[in-house]
């Protein structure tokens, strides 16, 4: 199916944050999961990625990360070149599993270990963590071990964790995955709340991404099926069921008013 672009009336910021040029990736002895994909994403966007299973996604988001090497193709993040294993301090991740990403004894030790690992003195250190627990609300967890909370608690706390780094871009794995009604409204609150990073959020709680994100790009067979405004591409009932997906609820009409009083 031919790519519908719509691109949103205006920019955010004309700086590209992420840039792929053909980039094709496939797993030993499997089919390419990406296929030639050209993505631009500028500075200041929440763009949603969509797609059923199997999609590309997170392979996408590890080829991002310099976690694992593409096949063939380019991508550039704030206009230079990802190396495989290179740490590079501007790109953080939020993993589907938060537990991946927690292992310190303590809240307080696992907010602290990145700033700690970028070499930073220690008032430097305090004040980023601080901020991370301004941010997320998560202050009186400090001292509380990662193990012992919640799952909402733990995303929060893994956010924070990567907050405190100060990348200019996050890649949001499903952020919303087993999250409860309280902790995903508070999560959407807070991404529609910062302005300072560029986004990249890959779920299939489609409400969510109608939300947060300005934009919207299906992914499907390891190319973009479509890029432009979520409202207008998730309305396509068409497009979205061809893709396995389905148009989300509160796109649909209503045609009878569940409010009417009763005489």
């Amino acid at each position: 199916m031919a790519i519908h672009k719509i691109l949103p009336d205006s920019m955010i910021s004309s700086g590209k944050a992420l840039q792929t040029v053909g980039l094709t990736y496939h797993y030993h002895g499997r089919p390419p999961v990406l296929k030639g994909l050209d993505l631009e994403i500028l500075e200041g966007e929440r763009v949603g990625v969509i797609g059923p299973n199997g999609a590309g996604k997170t392979t996408l988001f590890m080829l991002c990360c310099g976690v694992i090497m593409p096949t063939s193709g380019d991508i550039q993040l704030f206009g230079k070149q990802v190396k495989t294993g290179e740490f590079r301090p501007e790109l953080g991740m939020i993993f589907q599993n938060q537990n991946d990403q927690l292992f310190c004894p303590s809240v307080q030790d696992d907010v602290s270990f990145g700033p700690q690992n970028l070499g930073l003195d220690r008032s430097e250190v305090e004040e980023r963590v601080k901020e991370a627990f301004k941010i997320t609300g998560i202050g009186d967890l400090a001292q509380r071990p990662p193990h012992h909370l919640s799952g909402g608690e733990k995303r929060l706390v893994a956010i924070a964790g990567v907050l405190a780094m100060r990348p200019r871009m996050v890649i949001y794995d499903e952020p919303t995955s087993n999250l409860d009604i309280r902790f995903r409204r508070r999560l959407i609150n807070f991404l529609k709340s910062t302005t300072r990073e560029t986004m990249l959020i890959a779920s299939h709680d489609l409400e969510f991404i109608l939300e947060v994100c300005n934009r919207v790009i299906l992914l499907d067979g390891g190319t973009i099926s479509a890029d432009g405004i979520p409202r207008e591409i998730m309305s396509n009932r068409e497009l979205m069921e061809a893709h396995g997906l389905e148009k989300p609820h509160s796109l649909i009409p209503h045609k009878e008013n569940h409010h009417l009083e009763h005489e």
